[in-house]
Formats: C-alpha cells, sequence, structure tokens
C-alpha cells in the first residue's frame, strides 16, 4: 500500500451505511465491508453518514474512517 494516499469518496443523498462500506471496501480503504458497517451500526455512526465528498487516507483505522464520513453528533 502507498503510504499517505488519499482517496475520495462521495456519497448521495439516500445511500444507506452497506453500500458506502462496499465502495470504501472497492477503494481499498477497508479490507470487508460487512465488518466496517457491523462497527457504523455498533458505534452509532450508521445513520449519521455525511451526505458529500470525503477524502479518506489509506490506512486510517475504522474510527478514523467512521468520524471523517460522519455528521458531528
Amino acid at each position: 500500500a502507498v503510504i499517505n494516499k488519499t482517496v475520495t469518496i462521495t456519497i448521495k443523498g439516500g445511500m444507506t451505511s452497506y453500500p458506502v462500506c462496499q465502495k470504501l471496501q472497492e477503494l481499498g480503504l477497508i479490507a470487508n465491508a460487512t465488518d466496517f458497517d457491523n462497527y457504523l451500526i455498533k458505534n452509532g455512526f450508521a445513520n449519521r453518514i455525511s451526505v458529500g465528498t470525503h477524502s479518506l487516507k489509506i490506512g486510517m483505522s475504522y474510527e478514523e474512517i467512521a468520524i471523517a464520513i460522519s455528521d458531528p453528533r
């Protein structure tokens, strides 16, 4: 993996957490979409996914990605 490689993801209105997780997996940010979706649901991020374009770095933790793609509480 390239260190500090940045990828962008665009989240559209009405997208549920799972398709977002699938996109993150395609981009190489996470290894498993189902695992990350479960993390989002368990930690209360799934219903806070923020519409728009987000820049994420390869190698971010689940928590860092979740915070980056979520609206603040």
